[in-house]
């Protein structure tokens, strides 16, 4: 019995990557087989501690991921970890336990800029000295309208540029921004159509906005210009999009799930930086291969739908992010039809044990999917969150 749902259980592992294969390959075309790999990227995992269930922003500074994080029990302060090490660190700002902290930004003179959230609705943005001790608060009141305040909850964002001006955007309706000079005092204000989704400081040391366009169908860049007081004329046409980081070789990044993209300063196309080949070699696949024997499908739904899927059911995690098995999987049929030359419908119908036999070498193989360039390479790409694990990408 006990061989007969093992043989089962891995039966349904090479059926759901033959599944994931034709899907993609019916999905994107050519597209995989067209860009073929020169470079790699090595990635780093750290831990982020239990308590964490969230992060709001995350900046990299002087070899240092800062991070806003919100606990269960509504508790949030900013932390710091050593991309080195990967030591966790709470830094020293002066908060009240009933204020909440909502985004951060670094000036020009390492102060940090803070936008705050009080338990009795009140919002501030506050201003840290580099020893961490409060210096200014300026009351949002003043600026933002009571409709906008009461319906804005978490979702303010702060972004600041080259010159120390700093941008506050609230998301509901329509995208709201509110600009300050680097004193905290109000400059002015501008509304876009689309829903905000976050903003960003550009490589080119512009106050980015990133936004559905107004049909909500895709993404958008505004870029803020403070001499006119306005937005930019050359407004970026970004597709989907599941991040946006800013700058450091190239004027900012667009993730899009799978594919980071490197944009130059005005283009409308980025260029593929880097993918998630880094994860599945270094990461997913030595999970993926302990569990090929795991029984019982509450113990399997976590190699397949990912921690969060299985959390949701009350399943154990493992430790993978959402389909994580079925990006395995893609990837090991795929090499299975490469190695055999049988095609998809040929390997659907054999023994899952006769696939998993003949490729025994895809689990030490460097599975590269897309194209990267010497020229692209950046010294700190992108960071992610999810299943408890902070993903570091370095060359």
């Amino acid at each position: 019995m006990e061989v007969a749902v093992r043989k089962k259980l891995r039966r349904i592992f090479t059926i759901l990557g033959t599944t994931a294969l034709i899907f993609t390959i019916t999905a994107c075309g050519n597209r995989m087989d067209a860009m073929q790999p020169d470079s790699s990227y090595v990635a780093d995992f750290f831990d982020i501690p239990d308590s964490v269930t969230g992060i709001e922003r995350l900046l990299l500074k002087d070899d240092m991921a800062y991070m806003c994080c919100l606990e269960e029990d509504g508790t949030s302060y900013l932390a710091a970890m050593n991309i080195d090490d990967g030591k966790f660190l709470k830094q020293n700002l002066e908060l009240d336990a009933s204020v909440s902290l909502l985004d951060f930004g670094f000036a020009p003179d390492n102060s940090i800029w803070a936008v705050c959230l009080e338990q009795a609705g009140v919002y501030s943005l506050r201003k840290f000295d580099n020893s961490g001790s409060l210096v200014q608060s300026v009351d949002l009141a003043g600026v933002m309208d009571t409709s906008v305040i009461s319906a804005v909850g978490r979702d303010l964002f702060l972004s600041i540029d080259r010159e120390g001006n700093i941008c506050v955007a609230a998301k509901g309706r329509n995208t709201l921004v509110y600009l300050f000079d680097n004193d905290g005092s109000f400059l002015f204000s501008l509304d876009y159509e689309g829903n905000l989704m976050t903003t960003t400081t550009t490589a080119g040391g512009q106050i980015g906005i990133c936004a559905t366009s107004p049909d909500r169908m895709n993404y958008d860049l505004l870029t803020v210009d403070m001499k006119s007081l306005d937005w930019s004329k050359d407004k970026i046409y970004l597709g989907a999009t599941a991040g946006l980081y800013g700058g450091v070789n190239k004027d900012f990044y667009r993730f899009d799930s799978s594919v980071l993209y490197g944009y130059a300063a005005g283009a409308q196309e980025g260029s593929p930086v880097f993918n998630w080949s880094d994860i599945l070699n270094e990461y997913i696949k030595p999970i993926i291969h302990d569990g090929l024997n795991v029984q019982g499908l509450e113990n399997l739904n976590a190699y397949l739908y990912g921690d969060e899927m299985a959390a949701l059911q009350n399943y154990a995690p493992v430790g993978l992010p959402y389909c994580a098995g079925y990006a395995c999987g893609y990837h090991l049929v795929k090499h299975y039809l490469n190695k055999t030359g049988k095609s998809i419908a040929e390997a659907t119908i054999l023994p899952a044990s006769e696939v998993l036999d003949c490729v025994e070498d895809f689990w030490n193989k460097q599975n590269i999917i897309w194209s990267f360039t010497t020229s692209m390479r950046i010294p700190l790409a992108v960071l992610n969150l999810f299943s408890g694990r902070l993903f570091l990408f370095i060359n």
